[in-house]
């Protein structure tokens, strides 16, 4: 599939370590640009980190794994939530130059697996159209899977 692991730890831990940066980053970056099909705690660790920075509230990493044990969502891995978010707070981050830079990353990590989605089910659209429907149908109907399921990014110049 198609993510990059590291790169949403990267983000997780600056978001993390200095919460307040998300704030610039809201209407670039959700919950969805975080890759959830092995697990949930990225994911998770996002939406709850962005709803405390919605809301003005300060938050550590003490607060925000109890707020995650509160949810009551058991992750596949069977980690243990506080120490891999402690291990997320003492992750070297850097600057915003290169935050934003791992922030187009991921979006464009994000506009690929959602492109592939959509073309996974143009491909299960077609081996279902009967052969009388006629071709100017089948585009459209091609057309309407892909415009429906595609989010398109702008992040930058890329």
């Amino acid at each position: 599939m198609i993510y990059s692991y590291e790169i949403e730890k990267q983000i997780l831990a600056v978001f993390i370590q200095k919460p307040k940066l998300l704030v610039n980053y809201l209407n670039i970056i959700n919950q969805n640009d975080f890759f959830a099909e092995r697990s949930l705690l990225h994911k998770t660790l996002f939406t709850v980190l962005k709803s405390a920075v919605q809301k003005g509230e300060s938050i550590d990493e003490i607060i925000l794994t109890q707020r995650i044990k509160d949810l009551g969502i058991k992750f596949e891995e069977d980690i243990n939530v506080l120490d891999y978010v402690r291990s997320l707070s003492m992750r070297k981050i850097h600057g915003d130059d290169k935050i934003q830079s791992s922030i187009q990353e991921l979006k464009k990590l994000s506009a690929r697996r959602s492109i592939s989605k959509s073309a996974e089910k143009i491909i299960d659209s077609m081996k279902s159209i009967s052969a009388e429907v006629p071709y100017s149908k089948i585009l459209e109907n091609a057309d309407q899977i892909f415009n429906k399921n595609i989010n398109l990014f702008e992040v930058g110049t890329n």
